[in-house]
């Protein structure tokens, strides 16, 4: 996965001193400010590789990728991280799961992990 992120300069600190390149900037930030990120919003689409993401992620140009882009906000609504993630088509899942009816509608957190050899999955988080 290839992921390009933009944070404003006054967390960039922050970044830094959380930083493990297996939970990128979103975590970092949400260890040291928890409960105060907003998730504004996320998108998915699709786009050819370009020749620089073609090498970076082992594929050839013009190889469909999967983007996920979103932007995060303080809990006063000012955005802080602006994420753009790449991932090569063939080795990327989306799980929905929907509640039954007698449920309700429940959010279940999740934290996203890396398998080690460059995949992501989401596993459920503790709390």
């Amino acid at each position: 996965m290839l992921s390009s992120s933009w944070v404003s300069w006054s967390l960039s600190k922050t970044i830094a001193e959380n930083w493990h390149e297996r939970v990128g900037p979103y975590a970092a930030l949400e260890q040291k400010y928890p409960d105060s990120l907003l998730m504004v919003w996320r998108s998915f689409s699709a786009e050819a590789a370009t020749v620089g993401d073609a090498e970076i992620l082992d594929v050839p140009a013009g190889s469909p990728l999967l983007v996920r882009e979103g932007l995060t906000s303080d809990l006063a609504g000012e955005p802080i991280l602006r994420t753009r993630r790449r991932a090569r088509g063939d080795r990327f899942t989306f799980v929905l799961r929907y509640p039954r009816p007698d449920e309700g509608c429940q959010l279940t957190p999740a934290t996203i992990v890396s398998t080690g050899d460059g995949d992501m999955r989401a596993e459920p988080s503790a709390n």
